[in-house]
């Protein structure tokens, strides 16, 4: 069997150090894909770069409830 893990926070600060370490871990629990949840504007853009950069990532984009006051006619283009 074969997982997908829909929610991963791989842009916070504590995966810096050891995301390589983090994927391999997961990938030998059978969680072979992952979408990385961009939840403001910067987490965006960073779940973007590592969709990019790791071929069995995705991200989505968006701006948490937690985050509105960061939401601007920008954020949308």
């Amino acid at each position: 069997m074969q997982f997908i893990d829909i929610g991963a926070n791989l842009t916070h600060e504590s995966f810096k150090k050891d995301l390589d370490d983090v994927l391999q871990s997961a990938k030998n629990q059978s969680v072979n894909k992952m979408i990385i949840t961009g939840a403001s504007p910067q987490g965006s853009l960073d779940a973007i770069a590592l969709a990019e950069k790791y071929t069995h990532l995705y991200a989505t984009c968006g701006v948490h409830p937690h985050e509105a006051s960061l939401w601007n006619d920008n954020i949308a283009q």
